[in-house]
């Protein structure tokens, strides 16, 4: 089967080798028709042996080497058919060349001494040119050998490092894919369950004047969830300030209370104005999955805790928790984990760390922010 094989086989290297078959077997026709009449067919058949043999070694390396060498010992073997075929010696230094550039090494010197060893043995006088030529072709395969060895190596090089390029973009392409669509799923489930909120409030309005501020506050968070959205998918929105922090507490406090579950929170907003970007956004976003979370899993007219502290390193550290409802099935179904999941993701890309964990009838959230998520 190796005889036969295509392995690695490219069209340029068909060609190439078609086409100096060729130009080789032309080069010998003035030599061959000057030929006496009665070797005239003979060395014809031979040349036309010769330029097959160095064409099939383009798509039959193996196969068509061998053949061509095999030719080759038996032209340098005799006068008669030596003489035209010195534009030949070119060929072998195209097929051993070829064996070299695909790394394989012994098979071209074993191949290469062996088809040389015929002539050896029968070298007279008429053959006075063939150490000339010999060493002519041993110089010109060293020479090509190695600067097409180096070529290819080169391009194996350069092809593993394109493909290790792609599959590093595709990986950052899909840690951007998840990493938005964790902020998309953030944003816009939060910000429908504060207009969802309003509304509800607004459908339990019996006063005109209102119920017209009601719908006017639906409008104004609706239309500030569309720029938020806008502003992350164009990726302008960049930075996070401690108003933002403190937006989100507000908003989750709000739908909270739509439920009458009462939130206990421990924090000073001093420490806010101290967080870096990272920080912040990363405790945006926590703070609008926890309290979402605590509005879905708390029974009605219950209480939960929202603690953030700050040590002396500039880390921050969250707590929350609250009471789980009896018919609540946190971490159960995969819907219910979404968002949590994504945002573990985000935190661990990041440095941070979270951690949930669920009791008989307490649910709790605990995340560490640290201040060197800074230099990442």
């Amino acid at each position: 089967m190796l005889l036969f094989s295509k392995k690695n086989n490219n069209i340029i290297e068909v060609l190439l080798l078609f086409c100096f078959a060729l130009f080789l077997f032309f080069m010998n026709m003035p030599d061959v028709i000057s030929e006496e009449k009665d070797y005239f067919y003979l060395i014809l058949v031979f040349e036309i042996f010769f330029a097959t043999s160095l064409a099939l070694t383009g798509v039959f390396p193996v196969t068509g080497g061998l053949l061509y060498a095999l030719l080759y010992a038996i032209f340098s073997s005799f006068s008669i058919l030596n003489k035209p075929t010195g534009m030949l010696y070119f060929g072998m230094v195209a097929v051993i060349v070829l064996w070299i550039t695909r790394g394989w090494y012994l098979f071209a010197v074993f191949v290469y001494v062996i088809s040389h060893i015929p002539a050896s043995f029968t070298a007279n006088t008429a053959l006075q040119g063939y150490l000339r030529y010999v060493l002519f072709e041993f110089f010109c395969i060293l020479v090509f050998g190695s600067i097409s060895r180096v070529f290819v190596l080169k391009i194996a090089k350069f092809r593993e490092r394109v493909e290790r390029l792609c599959r590093m973009l595709d990986e950052q392409e899909n840690r951007i894919r998840i990493q938005l669509a964790s902020e998309l799923h953030d944003y816009v489930s939060k910000d429908l369950a504060v207009i969802s909120t309003i509304a509800q409030e607004n459908q339990g309005t019996t006063i005109e004047a209102a119920r017209r501020d009601s719908w006017s506050a639906v409008a104004t968070a609706a239309q500030r969830a569309g720029v938020k959205l806008r502003m992350l998918i164009s990726g302008t929105k960049t930075s996070f300030t401690p108003a933002d922090i403190v937006e989100a507490i507000d908003q989750g406090s709000f739908i909270l209370r739509q439920r009458q579950i009462r939130l206990k929170q421990i924090y000073d907003k001093r420490d806010f104005t101290s967080l870096n970007d990272t920080q912040a956004r990363l405790l945006v976003m926590l703070l609008r999955e926890g309290l979402v979370n605590i509005f879905k899993y708390s029974p009605a007219n219950s209480r939960a805790k929202l603690q953030i502290t700050r040590n002396q390193q500039n880390s921050i550290f969250v707590l929350m928790e609250n009471t789980i409802a009896p018919e609540s099935k946190v971490g159960k179904t995969n819907s219910s984990e979404f968002g949590l999941r994504n945002l573990n993701y985000i935190f661990a890309k990041e440095g941070a760390i979270l951690v949930k964990e669920d009791f008989e009838t307490t649910w709790m959230l605990v995340a560490e922010l640290p201040a060197e998520m800074a230099a990442r």
